[in-house]
């Protein structure tokens, strides 16, 4: 699927209720967790509060998610995206699917990972620079 393909995906929240991705802070950012294998911690995204679902947010996800740049590696044999990243507020967002061909939940990317793939850094600073956060979102990009 390409970048460019554009179909109306719903958002859905990963649990209920929502408590992994969730926070109080008005920012996004990552906590430190277990590992669920025991082998030390893993980096947790938190969404700001102002995303974390409700009825007043719902059209504003589905709307992120929507304008949002869709990935696939090649050998994906989906009609839907492997992933969507989403530029909000000088913020990177990854969706990936809850419900395959339907549905797409979103957290925080890591920044440190720096896991975006290179085919669509150019699609996702198109994307800041029309928010007005293409510096901001360098950090996403840049090789390691």
């Amino acid at each position: 699927m390409s970048a460019e393909t554009k179909t109306k995906w719903e958002y859905q929240t990963d649990e209920n209720p929502k408590r992994k991705h969730h926070w109080a802070e008005d920012h996004p950012g990552f906590v430190k967790v277990p590992d669920r294998r025991g082998r030390g911690s893993v980096r947790v995204g938190k969404c700001p509060r102002a995303l974390v679902p409700a009825e007043d947010t719902g059209e504003l996800l589905e709307r992120l998610l929507n304008s949002g740049v869709c990935w696939s590696p090649s050998n994906w044999a989906h009609d839907h995206p492997k992933r969507i990243y989403i530029v909000h507020n000088a913020w990177l967002y990854r969706a990936t699917p809850t419900i395959p061909g339907r549905s797409y939940h979103a957290f925080p990317e890591d920044f440190e990972d720096r896991a975006v793939p290179p085919a669509i850094h150019r699609s996702i600073r198109e994307v800041a620079y029309r928010q007005g956060c293409a510096e901001e979102i360098e950090r996403w990009l840049k090789p390691r």
